[in-house]
């Protein structure tokens, strides 16, 4: 008698620890299905924030937004800010929409002036400018910004191709 409650017991401990085991394996099974493992979302929270930051910067130097429609990418460069430097950007103009961005900052600022690589202004000595220089078909366009020492800042942007790539060169 004795021996049957113990195996009885037995029986039920050994039951109890197969479901626990089995809702532990149907739930990890679940968790790595949700799509999403941690570090990817974590590349995609820093990739949001670093687009929020690229569009918060644009806005700032431009006074408006360039809408996603027209980038590809984005890279932006605060090397050596002052309180008198808004930065350097790095857009890449998705296929298909050069002629329409070209059209959108024309409106904007005016015809652009067509310049040669040897025209960029050599006090722009920095990685993008270095880019710019080895492009070809550059467009230059010019707005001012007040600034607290300096009376205004030029922001200028360049819209540029390189082996049928379009970028927009923003320098603050």
């Amino acid at each position: 008698m004795f021996n049957k409650a113990l195996n009885g017991r037995r029986a039920a401990v050994a039951r109890v620890i197969a479901a626990v085991l089995a809702f532990c394996c149907i739930f990890s099974l679940c968790s790595c299905s949700g799509g999403s493992s941690g570090e990817s979302s974590a590349v995609n929270g820093s990739q949001r924030r670093k687009q929020v930051s690229v569009h918060k910067s644009i806005q700032e130097m431009l006074g408006f937004d360039i809408d996603d429609g027209f980038i590809d990418g984005a890279e932006i460069s605060n090397d050596a800010l002052s309180s008198e430097s808004y930065g350097k950007i790095k857009i890449q103009v998705k296929e298909g929409k050069e002629d329409e961005l070209s059209d959108f900052l024309a409106e904007k600022f005016g015809k652009p002036q067509v310049v040669a690589s040897v025209d960029i202004p050599r006090y722009q000595e920095h990685q993008y400018a270095n880019e710019l220089r080895m492009m070809s078909y550059i467009r230059y366009f010019v707005t001012f910004k007040s600034g607290d020492s300096a009376k205004s800042i030029p922001i200028n942007l360049y819209l540029a191709t390189q082996n049928q790539v379009t970028f927009l060169y923003i320098f603050g």
